[in-house]
């Protein structure tokens, strides 16, 4: 018998939104405000998942200092530069039919939590969410910590919960919280499963069709005939 999941948590950036084109501009007006050389695109394009921080440092070979101070110039640029983007094709009716099976929905992420909330609410996803966890003032918080808060926020247990997500960083936190994982290849974090072996994904979704089909067996309510 196939494992039935009650509890659906999903990351923002790559998994639910396409929140790229922001991204883009934020670093850019970084590397500007803080006089650093351009880095290419394809390295642009890992800065989504990863903490900003780890980012600055690894692609801009930052100190932790200039890291945290080139983060703040990122966040304070993406106030509203977060609204730049799109949903990705089939995550609405995803997300309405696991609500309409009753599933515990949430959002997890390493944005800042009122972040998050702003671009949910911008994109019309906050309503299917039952909690919407992201970064404290502190940001301190770790991908499976904002994974246990979600758990607890609902009242529900980790062992009917999955995450999707597009990164090795959703997966090594999906693994720390003690919920399965399932990595999607068209966000920015992974492109090939063989990427995420070693993680143990549960399953590996190139669109949000073949997330639908998935959860429809995995549910343990669902009627004759396939939802899509």
């Amino acid at each position: 018998m196939p494992k039935q999941y009650q509890t659906i948590l999903f990351d923002l950036d790559g998994t639910l939104v396409d929140t790229s084109p922001g991204i883009f501009k934020a670093i850019r007006h970084v590397e500007k405000v803080m006089g650093l050389a351009p880095i290419k695109k394809e390295e642009m394009r890992k800065f989504i998942g990863p903490p900003p921080v780890y980012s600055y440092q690894n692609f801009h070979h930052l100190t932790e200092e200039d890291a945290w101070k080139a983060k703040k110039i990122q966040h304070e640029y993406l106030i509203e530069g977060c609204k730049n983007g799109k949903v990705y094709p089939g995550i609405i009716r995803l997300l309405k039919f696991l609500k309409e099976e009753n599933c515990h929905v949430a959002t997890t992420t390493l944005k800042k939590e009122t972040s998050a909330h702003r671009v949910l609410s911008h994109f019309q996803l906050e309503e299917y969410m039952d909690t919407i966890v992201g970064l404290d003032a502190e940001e301190t918080l770790t991908k499976a910590d904002t994974i246990s808060i979600a758990l607890e926020r609902m009242g529900v247990s980790k062992d009917s919960a999955v995450l999707v997500g597009d990164s090795r960083y959703d997966g090594e936190g999906a693994i720390q919280a003690g919920v399965d994982f399932i990595p999607v290849t068209y966000g920015f974090g992974i492109t090939d499963p063989e990427q995420v072996i070693d993680l143990n994904p549960v399953f590996c979704a190139s669109n949000a069709r073949e997330l639908m089909l998935y959860f429809w067996s995995h549910i343990g309510k669902k009627e004759e005939g396939y939802p899509y």
